[in-house]
């Protein structure tokens, strides 16, 4: 599999600072970095609805009016790592379909950037699969990336089909295969089990060859 953009890819960054340094010396970008994992893990065991301010407050150490400083409310934190799920992902998607080599090279590329990306973060991001109540004021950008990463997936089926590189499939249930091997893939993560994204590719190219 070609390997040259999977290595050269954006990585995600932590959100952009705005808050003052603990006590400690701890940087607001730490702190931040702190909440967001906190409210990961919280969000992926409680559920959004059933998380409050105060929780994440506590899982982190500090008072809940330190985390208001950071973020306006628990929408916006859910934002901030949805928009971690699908902003880089989407950004590559767009450029590995111009890319050169193969449907299934570079579908390959794709899947397993995503879910390196997903497996190697340090947030527990079970909850976007698990949670059926998140916010309904989450930002249409958010929205519109995700199902562009979607038909980047659709389209590179659709083409390793016409190459015949994978069998003939409805793609609806292609990305639905695709999709649940990448929540499969995060839910061991959130049981804390070991997880090989090249494996799951495999999988996922297999089942599509």
């Amino acid at each position: 599999m070609a390997g040259s953009k999977l290595k050269n890819a954006p990585r995600g960054t932590r959100p952009n600072s705005r808050g003052r340094p603990r006590a400690s010396g701890e940087s607001s970008e730490d702190i931040r970095e702190d909440i967001l994992q906190a409210a990961a893990t919280l969000f992926s065991t409680k559920g959004v609805s059933g998380t409050r301010i105060a929780h994440i407050a506590e899982a982190v150490g500090l008072k809940s009016p330190s985390v208001y400083y950071h973020f306006s409310d628990i929408d916006e934190i859910v934002h901030h790592l949805i928009e971690f799920v699908v902003n880089d992902s989407m950004v590559f998607a767009t450029s590995i379909a111009a890319d050169s080599g193969s449907p299934r090279e570079r579908l390959g590329e794709l899947l397993e950037y995503h879910l390196s990306r997903l497996i190697s973060s340090n947030y527990d991001l079970w909850f976007i699969a698990s949670e059926s109540g998140l916010p309904k004021s989450l930002s249409p950008h958010l929205t519109k990336n995700a199902n562009r990463w979607r038909k980047a997936v659709s389209s590179l089926v659709n083409e390793g089909i016409k190459a015949g590189d994978f069998q003939k499939i409805d793609q609806d249930l292609a990305l639905g295969m695709i999709t649940g091997m990448i929540w499969g893939a995060l839910s061991l993560k959130h049981q804390k089990k070991s997880v090989a994204p090249s494996e799951v590719v495999s999988v996922c190219i297999s089942a599509l060859t």
